[in-house]
């Protein structure tokens, strides 16, 4: 009888990477050098309106010409400036609350754990930081800070793609729900599967239940996409689906309904991105495939391809990453210890 394992292997790559002071290149699409920002610890990705530098000492808001527009003490927390709000440490207190894009305290520190403001609600949590495995209780905010959930969970995880869905599981409980909600009211969503495990992926949610191996795929509305077929989910894009394994090493790129979608590449595929291209490795070395247009647009020529934003991919050559366009042209050379993926037109090279 054939051995199955199973596995789910997302890989999610974090924003913040580095927490020594570091400088950080800033680039155009063109590859030109826009700006450097010495001795940062860490710069998130342009919002729109500001990059947010963090300090050893505090933070700063730069503009897109790169004049500082803000400086404060605070130490801020990995959300970024959503909805004009970040999230900040108050070490007088060891809680946590949320700035506005002027630096003032709008949300006062009383969490303990603070999360990315989407759609105007954000997860905050609450637990014992000073244990090495804290188990933190979650509840969902507005914007004003106040709770616009009914009870705190053991999981809450908010929809990045459609507005005022989450799923959430009550600690003790085995079995996750699905929930709408419009401000304080809340609504599970009626389905006919009791799910034992559910996971975020791009549009729509990787889902397990008790008493049948395999993973499927399940919309936020709680629709059935697919059933539990899949050994292994190693990557996800918003449309499209996913990469995923069956029986057992055999890996296929699927739509968000199961259908397989052909790939003419030789070689062993890995990461799926913006839902029209997968990268794959052959003798050792990643390129990428573009799945609609039937073929490859970069050569397997680097170590690793890791991150697609804005039709720039991050690429990495010798130990040292750049960035690549979709026609395989090179944007900035692998010459950087690590980048920040494009956002807005912008992208981050950093040297330690």
């Amino acid at each position: 009888m054939r051995k199955c394992v199973f596995v789910i292997a997302l890989v999610f790559v974090a924003i913040s990477i580095h927490l020594e002071a570091s400088d950080w290149t800033i680039f155009d699409k063109g590859g030109n050098i826009l700006h450097v920002i010495r001795n940062a610890e860490d710069v998130d990705p342009f919002n729109g309106e500001v990059f947010v530098v963090r300090y050893e000492d505090g933070f700063a808001f730069l503009d897109k010409n790169f004049s500082e527009v803000l400086r404060g003490s605070f130490e801020l927390e990995r959300t970024g400036l959503h909805d004009d709000r970040i999230g900040f440490y108050d070490s007088a207190s060891d809680m946590r609350g949320y700035l506005n894009g002027k630096g003032e305290v709008v949300i006062e520190p009383r969490f303990d754990y603070v999360g990315r403001f989407i759609y105007g609600h954000a997860v905050v949590g609450f637990g014992d930081t000073r244990k090495e495995f804290p188990l933190f209780t979650y509840r969902l905010i507005d914007t004003s800070g106040n709770y616009t959930s009914p009870d705190e969970f053991d999981i809450l995880e908010l929809s990045r793609y459609e507005p005022n869905k989450a799923f959430v599981k009550k600690r003790g409980e085995k079995v996750y729900q699905f929930i709408e909600f419009d401000g304080s009211i809340w609504q599970p969503v009626p389905t006919s599967v009791e799910f034992s495990f559910l996971k975020a992926a791009s549009g729509f949610v990787i889902y397990r239940t008790k008493h049948k191996r395999g993973y499927g795929f399940v919309s936020w509305d709680g629709e059935i996409l697919t059933e539990q077929l899949y050994d292994a989910v190693y990557s996800t894009a918003y449309r499209i689906g996913a990469l995923v394994s069956v029986g057992g090493n055999r890996r296929l790129v699927i739509d968000r309904f199961g259908n397989p979608i052909e790939i003419e590449v030789q070689g062993s595929m890995w990461h799926i991105f913006d839902d029209r291209y997968v990268t794959f490795i052959n003798n050792d070395k990643t390129g990428v495939y573009d799945f609609k247009a039937k073929k490859i647009v970069i050569p397997p020529i680097y170590d690793s391809i890791l991150v697609y934003n804005e039709e720039i991919f991050n690429v990495s050559k010798n130990g040292k990453r750049g960035f690549a366009n979709i026609q395989g042209e090179v944007v900035v050379e692998p010459i950087y210890d690590n980048v920040v993926y494009f956002d807005k037109g912008f992208g981050i090279g950093i040297k330690y």
